[in-house]
C-alpha cells in the first residue's frame, strides 16, 4: 500500500511525497520518512493506494518522551 501525503506536515513531507505503508493500527498507518525515521502517523492525512501486505502485527506505541 502507498500513502500520498494530502498536505505538509512540519518539514517531515511535503503534498504529494509517497510513502510504502509498513503497518496500519486503527486510523495510523506507519511510515518510514525520507529522514529515515519511522512514524506512525493519522491515515486522513494521506491518500491511500493498493491493498496493506505489511505487517499486521506492528507494536503501536506512544513515544511519552516527544510529548
Amino acid at each position: 500500500m502507498i500513502a500520498k501525503a494530502l498536505e505538509s506536515w512540519q518539514g517531515c513531507f511535503e503534498v504529494g511525497d509517497e510513502f510504502e505503508v509498513l503497518a496500519e493500527h486503527n486510523q495510523y498507518i506507519l511510515i518510514k520518512e525520507d529522514s529515515g525515521r519511522l512514524v506512525w502517523n493519522y491515515v486522513k492525512e494521506f491518500e491511500l493506494t493498493g491493498t496493506f501486505e505489511g505487517d499486521q502485527e506492528h507494536k503501536f506505541k506512544t513515544n511519552w518522551d516527544f510529548i
